[in-house]
């Protein structure tokens, strides 16, 4: 490849990922107060279903915890995490909920037809659920872009070293996340002490092992 062909592509990678920052930081931001409700009242249904242990804090909402014991003010949504083998009842479990507020915006599939994130939202707060699987010492998840513009559909997927979970009260309400939350959030996000409000999970995950074309975008 030629080099000045290798600079445009460098140029245009460039400009995309400045633009995907510009486009992230300018996008909605939550509410704290109702972010923190809304998790209260799901998280505390969820305690009292067969789901109780089966689903744990992900992404942003253990990097709040770390770092300031609260969700970050520059945060959009709330992550969580089940185990792809309770599927099942995780979708019944989720129908009954609707009674609480609980929404079921849509579902996202890989390219193999499985789902890939199930989304939600509660009272104007979107709570989003990825399921997973362990395989040979990690935990794996899949995650997606829709196309925009010029950006292509994408899915992606990732891995963090398993662990076991743990339970901590965090917003007056019991829950599970990673037990080793510093492992944890090195393997997403490097140095995770550091703010990062323009941080771009597409671009900036450390856990993304692989991108492919997204046949099923919306």
């Amino acid at each position: 490849m030629k080099k000045s062909l290798r600079l445009k592509i460098a140029l245009l990678s460039f400009v995309d990922k400045s633009i995907e920052r510009i486009n992230r930081m300018l996008a909605p931001k939550f509410s704290l107060e109702q972010a923190e409700d809304s998790f209260r009242s799901v998280v505390s249904a969820l305690n009292e279903t067969p789901m109780k242990g089966r689903y744990w804090l992900c992404g942003g909402g253990v990097l709040g915890y770390a770092r300031c014991g609260s969700f970050l003010s520059h945060d959009s949504d709330i992550d969580f995490h089940y185990w792809a083998e309770d599927e099942t009842l995780f979708c019944q479990v989720t129908r009954d909920l609707g009674n609480l507020g609980l929404e079921q915006v849509l579902t996202y599939i890989n390219n193999d037809g499985k789902p890939i994130v199930h989304k939600f939202s509660h009272k104007g707060i979107g709570i989003d659920f990825f399921p997973c699987w362990r395989d040979n010492g990690f935990i794996y998840w899949m995650s997606n872009i829709s196309r925009h513009r010029s950006r292509p559909a994408r899915q992606f997927l990732s891995r963090v070293p398993d662990q076991q979970m743990k339970e901590v009260e965090f917003l007056g309400v019991p829950v599970f996340m990673p037990k080793d939350t510093d492992q944890y959030l090195t393997s997403l996000y490097g140095d995770w002490r550091i703010p990062m409000p323009d941080y771009c999970y597409w671009i900036d995950s450390k856990a993304i092992i692989s991108c492919d074309p997204w046949r099923h975008s919306t």
